[in-house]
């Protein structure tokens, strides 16, 4: 499927209704861009749920210091924490997350 990239202060593609049904696309998915030879390539993120309640006391802590240090929400805390453990154990990782 060839799309045009649409300007703006962001980059964006617009999809019909029937191409959105088709790709599976819900408003608030989000993508990688992958440059390839002759254009970009889309890949949908998926997301994962996690279960705070499940989580050690300890860790629980930790998360909650970091996010009153940093200033940051919780969420984006375990998705630093995620993306320095994957960097760390060397395996790929989406910058864009």
């Amino acid at each position: 499927m060839i799309k045009t990239l649409q300007p703006s202060k962001d980059m964006f593609i617009q999809f019909t209704e029937d191409e959105l049904l088709e790709l599976n696309i819900h408003q608030g998915d989000k993508f990688t861009v992958k440059n390839q030879e002759d254009g970009f390539f889309l890949e949908k993120m998926v997301g994962i749920e996690l279960d705070l309640a499940e989580f050690p006391e300890d860790v629980k802590d930790i998360i909650i210091i970091k996010s009153i240090e940093e200033q940051i929400p919780v969420d984006e805390v375990i998705t630093n924490l995620l993306k320095q453990y994957l960097a760390e154990t060397s395996l790929p990782t989406n910058t864009d997350v």
